[in-house]
């Protein structure tokens, strides 16, 4: 009785056998051909060249009590009220713009009074 036991269970696993090789044989031919390659993409843009206009033809022409401070590197204008002077900062040049006034009080190391 237990020979007949292990043959019974031999059809089972040729069964299963045959049915997983099949399975990856199909799999295999119904896979996608592959793309055809591609040139990779250079993902930096190129840079866009621009010509900048003129300050003296965009800015603000300075009135009486005004100065005209031009940054041609950085693409600004402004005008700065006389007795103020425009100081760049020396650690980040490009960044940081000071614009210095005088003081209201002659006291020294005390708030501005109102």
């Amino acid at each position: 009785m237990t020979q007949l036991r292990r043959i019974g269970w031999l059809p089972l696993i040729a069964t299963l056998l045959v049915a997983t090789s099949a399975c990856s044989i199909l799999a295999a031919r119904t896979q996608p051909a592959p793309a055809e390659t591609q040139e990779p993409v250079d993902p930096t843009p190129a840079p866009i060249k621009t010509e900048l206009p003129d300050p003296e033809d965009i800015c603000p022409s300075p009135e009486e009590g005004t100065s005209l401070y031009v940054s041609k590197e950085n693409g600004f204008c402004l005008l700065v009220p006389t007795g103020f002077s425009v100081e760049i900062d020396s650690q980040r040049p490009d960044e940081v713009l000071y614009l210095l006034g005088p003081r209201e009080s002659d006291k020294p190391k005390t708030q501005e009074e109102i």
